[in-house]
């Protein structure tokens, strides 16, 4: 359902987006055997499961199943890769969510100032059911929008390895000694990213979700 729609293109991109943030927090963490066929074929089965993920319902509620039930495989794919304890892989699977999710909003906060100061429609919505190719008069639009999105995702993501990802240690504990933090600190970020998705659905009819 929904096949050639805006949001069912957009899986493909939000899994490339949450195996990038996973790639800057695990990359130190010690390989398993024959690693690079694992990860070649973890990232074929990722793409596959995020092309095959059927878009049932245009609402928050699906969607957020959608992105948690990728997340869940990638953190899966990363255990297969890496020999790691599952509390880190978990952790930064988390902050790697996080940071996907921190980038998407500064790329949508930013990509709506710039077409407003513009005056200028938008020609990509990510959880719409429209098509995803542009008109003809739309690609001046789409170009900026991915001028926008390529800054604004490399900043956040560098920014974010600087932070955090560069200090990473193979089999250093990451649970900060408290188990609770990782649980806790997890269910910030998935009521955040549902929270999100009920704003962009909303955004059009209720002044709240707008503001959010």
């Amino acid at each position: 359902m929904f096949l050639g729609s805006a949001l069912f293109w957009y899986k493909l991109m939000f899994m490339l987006e949450l195996i990038a943030g996973e790639i800057l927090f695990i990359c130190k963490f010690k390989r398993r055997s024959k690693f690079v066929l694992r990860a070649a074929l973890c990232i074929v089965a990722l793409f596959g499961i995020s092309f095959a993920i059927p878009i049932v319902a245009l609402n928050a509620a699906w969607a957020s199943v959608m992105f948690i039930s990728m997340f869940v495989c990638v953190q899966f794919a990363v255990k297969a890769c890496f020999d790691e304890s599952w509390w880190n892989i978990v952790f930064c699977g988390i902050v790697a969510y996080s940071v996907e999710h921190m980038a998407y909003v500064l790329a949508s906060g930013v990509d709506d100032i710039v077409f407003i100061f513009l005056d200028m429609p938008h020609s990509f919505d990510p959880y719409s059911g429209g098509n995803a190719a542009p008109a003809a008069d739309g690609w001046p639009s789409m170009f900026i929008s991915l001028l926008v999105y390529t800054v604004s995702y490399f900043v956040v993501y560098w920014a974010c390895y600087y932070i955090c990802g560069d200090r990473i240690r193979p089999h250093e504990d990451l649970r900060l000694g408290r188990t609770s933090f990782v649980v806790l600190a997890g269910i910030i970020v998935f009521v955040d990213v549902v929270f999100s998705l009920i704003a962009e659905y909303n955004a059009d009819t209720d002044s709240v979700s707008l503001w959010l």
